[in-house]
């Protein structure tokens, strides 16, 4: 049985490998790798709360090699946590850029620290834990977080049984050859709560006690696993001045199932028919379309804090915010990126 199993989450991950490769080789023809992390890392089993800190020493940590499965640089039978780190210079031209760390597949969850600030995660660590090992992990690196010299990428995983660690997958700092010019990139930390009620669309409603997850990504790689129905997505953005008489564009890529989307109370766009709690899909295809929600100079506020409050509901499987650009860019820009990509 334990052989059996073994063989069978080799299969699914050499699958999922495959499957989501064929679908990310036509997105990675719009990548560029600017900063290479395959090969060794300082590694330590178990788990302390300074091990992400730039400050911590680490020469005495065991090297392995990544991407490779722990079992395989010698660590068999461990099941628990682990922790990478990884220090590296990078080019001075790239603070301007929007940049994504790719860690490939981890088994099972994850927390990533970039210059001792989180920029992602995956799965959950016990006592609510989950997996996220057939997730690939793409994560946002916040605006000037990298410096010239000397960052460091910690890396603290949990396995729950049989391999663990960073086990595949092209692992490095990418960033997209034309990307689109944006007024606010919003991937990154949204409020977001399960559930369902109307007055979660209000821009006075406190939202302070809700959980904080990470936009694109399926909820349940961040522990909600196997929640399917109605979950509330939330996040305030600062619309500059100079806008106040343009059209801009509210894109928050793909989205599964369907959704409803309102901008300071009012709804700009949704993917499906909302009748209470009833959802009545388009097509089969509802979680593929591209949210892009067109707002007219009068839909938003110039100069202020605007509130994004995103209904979502999830007939099975994977569910939520998931891929895709997630941003606000002026109409033209939008135009032209989507333009430039379709050529």
């Amino acid at each position: 049985m334990v052989v059996f199993r073994i063989i069978y989450r080799t299969v699914i991950i050499f699958i999922s490998l495959n499957l989501i490769t064929g679908y990310y080789v036509l997105k990675s023809q719009d990548l560029e790798k600017i900063i290479d992390l395959k090969g060794k890392w300082r590694f330590s089993i178990s788990e302390k709360s300074d091990w992400e800190k730039n400050s911590f020493d680490d020469s005495n940590w065991d090297l392995v090699n990544v991407p490779s499965r722990w079992e395989n640089e010698g660590y068999y039978g461990y099941n628990g946590y682990g922790f990478y780190r990884k220090t590296f210079n990078s080019p001075s031209s790239v603070n301007s850029l929007t940049l994504e760390l790719h860690l490939g597949y981890i088994d099972d969850a994850d927390v990533v620290y970039l210059n001792g600030e989180i920029i992602g995660a995956s799965g959950s660590f016990p006592p609510n834990y989950s997996t996220a090992y057939k997730s690939f992990r793409r994560y946002v690196i916040p605006e000037n977080l990298l410096k010239p010299r000397n960052n460091v990428l910690a890396i603290k995983v949990y396995d729950f049984e049989l391999t663990g660690g960073i086990v595949g997958g092209d692992i490095g700092i990418f960033k997209e050859k034309n990307a689109l010019v944006v007024i606010e990139d919003l991937r990154g930390k949204w409020k977001f709560k399960t559930g369902d009620n109307l007055a979660f669309k209000k821009t006075d409603y406190d939202d302070s006690k809700w959980d904080e997850i990470w936009v694109p990504s399926f909820w349940e790689n961040l522990g909600y696993r196997n929640y399917d129905g109605f979950a509330w997505y939330r996040k305030k953005v600062f619309i500059p001045q100079e806008y106040k008489d343009k059209t801009i564009v509210l894109a928050l890529g793909q989205i599964d199932d369907n959704d409803q989307t309102f901008l300071n109370g009012k709804l700009v766009g949704q993917i499906g028919d909302f009748d209470g709690n009833n959802v009545k899909q388009w097509s089969n295809y509802d979680y593929r379309q591209v949210r892009a929600y067109y707002l007219s100079p009068n839909q938003f506020k110039a100069g202020q804090y605007n509130l994004i409050a995103v209904r979502v509901y999830d007939i099975k499987k994977g569910g939520g915010m998931y891929e895709g650009v997630i941003a606000l860019a002026e109409l033209k820009k939008f135009v032209l990126y989507w333009r430039n990509k379709n050529e």
